[in-house]
């Protein structure tokens, strides 16, 4: 163990220690392509585990909690087989977009009535400064309106091709 005697030590220490917030809105840790839940529940279950697992929270239960208020208002099933689940919360540690793709389609009480396939779970700090995620969100919402984006998000199979063509898409940096 090393001693810091000056705060420009302890700053040079503090530097040296990998940061435990993400900075990217992806991460292949948040990308689930064949998951076998069955239910609402469990996939947002599922999609909250790997959230805490990706240090995108500490928090796990109020980051359930805030997703399932925000469920309350009314279904994020937004029809063709999406369901596009989000929160604002500062139980997440940064925000951060996970997407889960099911083996089987399930029940999401869908504007159009048709069973969800995929889910892209939004996740947003309450207390962050600056829209630049929220015109990230915006420009997904739009994106996910588009027969081809959509049908381009099922066909991938490795979560590093996904993340690729998000960032494209979306205009995120890597």
């Amino acid at each position: 163990m090393r001693a810091a005697r000056t705060s420009a030590e302890v700053d040079e220490l503090l530097s040296a220690v990998p940061s435990q917030r993400p900075d990217s809105l992806l991460s292949e840790d948040l990308v689930l392509l064949e998951s076998t839940s069955q239910t609402k529940e469990e996939v947002i279950q599922e999609m909250v585990d790997a959230c805490y697992i990706a240090h995108r929270t500490e928090d796990r239960p109020l980051f359930e909690d805030a997703i399932w208020a925000r469920e309350a208002v009314y279904s994020t099933g937004l029809g063709y087989g999406f369901a596009t689940p989000h929160c604002k919360t500062d139980a997440v540690a940064s925000d951060s977009i996970c997407v889960l793709r099911l083996n089987q389609p399930i029940n999401w009480d869908s504007v159009d009535g048709e069973r969800v396939r995929m889910v892209v779970l939004l996740a947003l700090r309450n207390s962050e400064e600056g829209a630049n995620h929220m015109q990230v969100f915006s420009t997904l919402a739009r994106k996910l309106m588009n027969d081809d984006f959509r049908l381009h998000l099922l066909k991938f199979e490795d979560a590093p091709e996904l993340i690729a063509y998000l960032r494209e898409q979306l205009g995120i940096q890597a």
